[in-house]
């Protein structure tokens, strides 16, 4: 039993991978491939399809804003039950609309604090753009509302922001090299660099605990 304020105790996490025992940040990257490469047609599809919505004409921006956060958690839900062992199919996207509220105020609320915080120095940005990077993943599979899935988030970020910093980095690495390949490598390399990150999340909780809140329904 936990006190008020303590985090809860480790709990068996739905993942059929082993997690690597430190945070090693090509570990993670080589262990997403693996896991992407069977699946890797529908996760780039699914990655197309989210990238296209933003880069419609007049109205990309628009539709991003309104439902990007709902899609992003369909995806999340989508990786997360890849790395627990199911297969992922285009459909699993559009499946977040459920949390469509705490998703879109999520995005919201955190896109201005970001971004003041790159306005003040780019380096408080970072730091919160850090903090919050799992809450998509916590308003995916938790019952917590927007402002308690990013203090969740920021809760399994700390003590580990600066290696996810680097994490973040070898991503961009490898979403340039994506771009690189005819631009088409992009959308592999956006499912390897999130996967990586699903990953990272989950081995987080395992350190951590996972939040007290009940598991959403995917």
């Amino acid at each position: 039993m936990t006190t008020a304020g303590q985090a809860p105790p480790p709990q068996p996490l739905p993942t059929s991978v082993r997690l690597p025992s430190e945070f090693r940040v090509w570990e993670f990257i080589g262990l997403a491939w693996d896991i992407v490469k069977p699946h890797w047609l529908v996760l780039a599809g699914i990655f197309f399809i989210q990238v296209a919505m933003g880069a419609v004409p007049y109205i990309g921006g628009c539709v991003q804003l309104i439902i990007g956060g709902a899609i992003m958690v369909g995806i999340w839900r989508a990786l997360l039950g890849m790395i627990g062992g199911r297969k992922p199919d285009v459909g699993m996207m559009f499946q977040g609309f459920d949390r469509f509220g705490d998703a879109f105020l999520a995005g919201l609320i955190s896109g201005i604090l970001i971004g003041l915080g790159f306005v003040c120095l780019v380096v408080p940005g970072i730091i919160l753009a850090i903090m919050w990077m799992f809450t998509y993943p916590v308003i995916a599979e938790t019952g917590l509302g927007f402002w308690e899935a990013m203090r969740e988030s920021s809760r399994l970020t700390e003590g580990y922001r600066w290696r996810l910093f680097l994490l973040a980095l070898a991503c961009g690495l490898i979403a340039i090299l994506g771009v690189l390949v005819f631009c088409l490598g992009l959308f592999v390399a956006l499912p390897v660099n999130f996967t990586a990150l699903a990953l990272a999340y989950r081995f987080l909780q395992s350190k951590k605990g996972q939040s007290a809140a009940a598991p959403a329904t995917t």
